[in-house]
C-alpha cells in the first residue's frame, strides 16, 4: 500500500521542473518546498459561501510567504524514514531487519509500536525518562521535545510511554500525509500540463478566436493547498473567532490531526471521534468521553506541545459553545479536589465505575471538576487503603497557578453534544511550527 506513496521517476521529474522538489545531500532524502504544505489563505473562495456553516475557522499563525525547504524521505519503508519519525539508526535498522518480509508498511506500523513497548518495558522501572527513551531507541531530538520543561504540566498528565507512542505514531502519519501530498501535487502538475496543452491547441484554431475562454474542467487541479482538505466546504473562514453570545459558555480542546481521524467526517459533518478519549479517564472509567477545558490557555498549551513534538504537522485548537439551557438539559454533577474526588478519579483510572455511595457520578451525562495530571500507571499502583494519603493536591493539573477545570461529556451527554455542536464550533488552525 505505502509503496504507492513513492514518486515514480516521471512524477519526480515533473515536480523538479515545477520547483517543488530538489535533490538532497543526505542519502534517502529529498528537499521539498514548504509551499506544498502551506495553509490556505483566509481568502479561500471555497469556504466563503457556505449558507449553513457547520463551523468557522481562523488562522492565527501562517506559514512564511517566502519559500522554505525541508527534507523528506524518498521511501516510506526505510531506515531514513524511521529515523525521520524519531528512532535512532540502530533501532530503525533492527525493525527493518526483523520485518523486511512484511508485504507493506501497513503491517509493520503496529509492529513498530509493539517494538517500542517491548523495549520500553526494559526501562519501565527507571526513574529517569531520558534514560528510558534512550533504551527503547528514541532519538535525542524527540527526547528533547517530549521533555521540554515548557510543557511540564501537560507531560505529567501521561506516562513517558504514552508520549513516546503518541509522538512516533503522529510523526508516522504526518510523513504519510506529506508523501501523499507530493503524489497529489504530481498529479495536479500532470493535469495542468495537459490542460495547458489543450488550451494551446485551441488557440491555434482560428475558429476559437471568437469563442469565450474555455473554463477549467472539473477534473483540473483547484488552487487550494493540500492542508486545507482538513476543513469542509461548509466551514466558513473568519478573521477572528465569532463573539460568544450571552448565555453561552466557551469550552476548549486540542485537536490531534492524522490521516484517519479528523474533526470532520467525509460528508462535511462534524465528527466528534476526532476529540473523543477512550475509557479510563478521570470521570469516564467505563466509556468513551469528550473532556473539554474552560480555559483556552490550557488547550493552547496542549496544542503547542503537539506542535513541538511534530513540528511538520498542522495543529488545531477547537472552541465549542454550550448554552445554559443545553447544560441544564443534561444530568450533570460537579466534583472538585476532595476525598470524594480522589476516590472517583482513582476508580475511573482503573477503568472501573465508582461503587456505592458514589455511583451517582457514574450516571451523569456531564461531569464537571478538576483535572488530574498524574498518569494512569501511577494512579493504578495505589492501593485502596492508601489513596487518600497517596493522592494529594500535586495531582491536580494547574495553569498559571490555578486548578484546571474540565467538562467531561459522556454517554447520553456525548450523543447530545453531537447533535448540538453544528454551528457552535470554531477551530483555530496553526501552520506547522517548522515554518512560521
Amino acid at each position: 500500500m505505502f509503496k504507492d506513496l513513492e514518486l515514480t521517476h516521471e512524477e519526480a521529474s515533473r515536480l523538479s521542473r515545477a520547483g517543488i522538489i530538489q535533490p538532497s545531500e543526505k542519502f534517502g532524502m529529498r528537499l521539498v518546498s514548504s509551499h506544498i504544505l502551506c495553509l490556505p489563505s483566509n481568502s479561500a473562495d471555497a469556504h466563503q459561501g457556505a449558507s449553513a456553516p457547520s463551523a468557522t475557522a481562523s488562522f492565527p499563525t501562517r506559514a512564511r510567504s517566502t519559500q522554505e525547504w525541508f527534507e523528506l524521505p524518498t521511501i516510506f519503508e526505510s531506515i531514513t524514514a524511521l529515523e525521520y519519525v524519531g528512532l535512532t539508526p540502530g533501532a530503525a535498522r533492527v525493525i527493518l531487519e526483523n520485518f523486511e518480509d512484511a508485504p507493506d508498511f501497513d503491517y509493520t506500523l503496529p509492529v513498530l509500536e509493539d517494538y517500542i513497548v517491548q523495549h520500553f518495558a526494559l526501562a519501565d522501572n527507571t526513574r529517569d525518562p531520558r534514560e528510558a527513551m534512550t533504551l527503547c531507541g528514541i532519538n535525542r531530538e524527540i527526547q528533547d521535545a517530549i521533555l521540554d520543561p515548557e510543557f511540564r504540566e501537560v507531560f505529567k498528565t501521561q506516562s513517558v510511554m504514552h508520549w513516546v507512542e503518541d509522538t512516533i505514531e503522529m510523526n508516522c502519519k504526518t510523513l504519510r500525509i506529506q508523501m501523499h501530498a507530493l503524489k497529489e501535487q504530481a498529479r495536479a502538475e500532470r493535469d495542468k500540463a495537459a490542460f495547458d496543452l489543450s488550451l494551446l491547441s485551441e488557440s491555434l484554431d482560428k475558429a476559437a478566436a471568437s469563442n469565450p475562454p474555455a473554463e477549467i474542467p472539473s477534473g483540473a487541479p483547484a488552487d487550494r493547498q493540500p492542508w486545507s482538505t482538513y476543513l469542509p466546504q461548509t466551514c466558513v473562514i473568519a478573521q477572528d473567532p465569532p463573539a460568544i453570545p450571552q448565555g453561552y459558555r466557551a469550552l476548549y480542546t486540542n485537536v490531534v490531526l492524522n490521516s484517519h481521524v479528523t474533526l470532520f467526517g467525509p460528508y462535511d459533518n462534524i465528527n466528534l471521534y476526532g476529540i473523543e478519549k477512550c475509557r479510563g479517564g478521570d470521570f469516564h472509567g467505563d466509556c468513551s468521553a469528550i473532556p473539554l477545558v474552560t480555559e483556552k490557555g490550557v488547550a493552547e498549551l496542549e496544542r503547542r506541545y503537539t506542535a513541538r513534538r511534530c513540528p511538520l504537522s498542522e495543529s488545531w485548537t477547537a472552541r465549542i459553545l454550550v448554552s445554559k439551557d443545553f447544560v441544564h438539559s443534561l444530568r450533570y454533577n460537579r466534583l472538585y479536589y476532595s476525598p470524594e474526588w480522589k476516590y472517583v478519579v482513582w476508580r475511573n483510572r482503573q477503568q472501573h465505575v465508582p461503587e456505592d455511595p458514589f455511583d451517582n457520578f457514574t450516571h451523569a451525562h456531564l461531569m464537571i471538576g478538576h483535572k488530574c495530571k498524574a498518569p494512569s500507571s501511577e494512579i493504578r499502583r495505589i492501593n485502596r487503603e492508601d489513596l487518600q494519603e497517596a493522592i494529594t493536591d500535586r495531582h491536580v493539573m494547574t495553569f498559571n497557578g490555578v486548578p484546571v477545570e474540565q467538562w467531561v461529556f459522556r454517554n447520553e451527554g456525548l450523543s447530545s453534544l453531537e447533535g448540538y455542536i453544528t454551528g457552535n464550533l470554531h477551530v483555530e488552525v496553526h501552520a506547522p511550527m517548522a515554518y512560521h
